[in-house]
């Protein structure tokens, strides 16, 4: 008896590979990036584009994928967005988080057709020209649920932003620390843009206090991602705050305090930064208004 070995992708001939690749479509991120890393005759067929790091800029973009500010190579003023698609693929592309892998891809995607009369492709939105009132300036829910280290944390150590801040599930605020998705590990989720239309502009007000110091107007020449409104809410997490300020928020907020059990005093005694109120009273939502982002706590 004569047996056949079954017949798999990589058997097919290489004008088969060019039309299932002709087939796949732009924003399809995660299955180009899987069929790339399968074979190097994939690896030729891409690299055969007439601009390849345009090719995946776009594929980057189409899921609402942009840089962290380390990103840009100092000589040819471009990050390898090969590079950006591979990390996220590879590190994340499927994360089963409600708030990072193929379910914010998705989500992403479906901003990004939805606004794409409000920005050119591979831009962000300047707010200098045009109607723009009807764009969705929704902020990515990634924002709305990642929490920071406590204190008692950081007064044995410091960390980076990328082993500080990490996605929570929104019915599992408390999860235990081996659980913690940090950013650093979840690329997808940090490297979206911050809005559903990418902006390039944007004032963060005071999660606590109403200053609101210089580092907290960003402008930048890229679309605004999650990474860098997170960096902005870290500058302050650690400055001291007014007493007053304190007991302002407690003001509408004193539910979280009943929650841990302290009364006036404690909640004083322990509520000395905005890292310390955000590890009992975290964002609960953010808000766009204009060119600010505002934020709710539980």
């Amino acid at each position: 008896m004569c047996w056949k070995m079954p017949v798999t992708l990589f058997d097919l001939p290489a004008e088969l590979w060019l039309m299932i690749k002709s087939y796949l479509e732009p924003w399809d991120l995660r299955t180009i990036v899987c069929l790339y890393l399968a074979d190097s005759r994939f690896v030729v067929l891409y690299d055969w584009e007439e601009d390849p790091d345009k090719f995946w800029k776009l594929a980057c973009w189409h899921n609402g994928i942009g840089q962290f500010p380390t990103d840009v190579d100092q000589d040819e003023g471009e990050p390898s967005w090969l590079g950006i698609a591979l990390e996220c693929i590879q590190s994340c592309g499927f994360c089963r988080h409600p708030y990072c892998g193929e379910a914010l891809l998705k989500h992403n995607r479906e901003h990004i057709q939805e606004n794409e009369d409000y920005v050119e492709e591979c831009s962000a939105m300047t707010f200098d020209e045009g109607p723009y009132t009807d764009a969705n300036l929704t902020p990515n829910p990634v924002l709305s649920n990642v929490r920071f280290r406590p204190s008692t944390e950081f007064r044995q150590e410091t960390y980076p932003l990328e082993e500080d801040a990490y996605l929570h599930r929104s019915d599992d605020l408390d999860c235990d620390v081996s659980e913690r998705a940090y950013i650093g590990e979840h690329p997808i989720a940090a490297r979206s843009f911050a809005t559903a239309t990418p902006i390039s502009v944007i004032l963060l007000l005071g999660v606590v206090t109403e200053d609101l110091p210089d580092e907290y107007a960003l402008e930048l020449e890229r679309p605004v991602t999650v990474y860098d409104v997170l960096a902005m809410i870290r500058k302050s997490l650690d400055k001291r705050l007014p007493a007053t300020d304190v007991a302002n928020h407690l003001e509408f907020h004193w539910r979280c305090a009943e929650w841990n059990g302290w009364d006036v005093a404690n909640a004083s005694e322990n509520l000395r930064t905005t890292r310390d109120v955000l590890s009992v009273c975290p964002i609960r939502s953010l808000e766009l208004v204009e060119l600010t982002i505002s934020f709710s706590l539980r």
